[in-house]
């Protein structure tokens, strides 16, 4: 077994048991699932955040599988496993840093009547801010997850 499959496993392995504590939060989130808040006018739930980060991490530890199982001198069914791994993880702060940004702009409000150009600003800056703190999460979390298949 190669290191990188032997690194795949741990991944695998942290993978599967934060999705067993997803599991086991499935009640709860039954229960106060449809909370949530606006975003660009676009209702984010916590029902629907719970379920994207189970698809990603379900497609990451997939990829993952076929890294396995086939011998790909490429190397994509690792990237890919890797990108979804890290979008999983990411998820979370990306939903926490959202519901900010949305307290930021309702803070904000009051600009939408007075400067109505002021606020539509602020509004794009700061989507622009949060797409980049979305970057910026997702690539050191990739780039850790490089090093540490490099470091075995």
């Amino acid at each position: 077994m190669g290191e990188n499959q032997k690194v795949n496993i741990t991944k695998v392995g942290f993978a599967l048991t934060f999705l067993g504590v997803f599991f086991a939060l499935y009640p709860i989130v039954q229960e106060i699932g449809d909370a949530g808040f606006y975003y660009f006018n676009t209702f984010l739930s916590i029902r629907l955040f719970y379920f994207i980060t189970l698809a990603t991490l379900g497609t990451g530890i997939y990829f993952y599988g076929v890294d396995f199982i086939g011998s790909n001198s490429f190397n994509f069914a690792r990237k890919f496993g890797d990108a979804f791994y890290a979008i999983g993880f990411a998820i979370p702060d990306i939903y926490f840093i959202l519901w900010l940004s949305s307290r930021a702009i309702a803070l904000l409000k009051f600009l939408e009547t007075r400067s109505p150009t002021l606020y539509i600003i602020f509004y794009v800056v700061g989507a622009c801010i949060d797409l980049a703190i979305f970057y910026l999460i997702i690539r050191f979390v990739y780039r850790k997850l490089g090093k540490k298949d490099i470091a075995g």
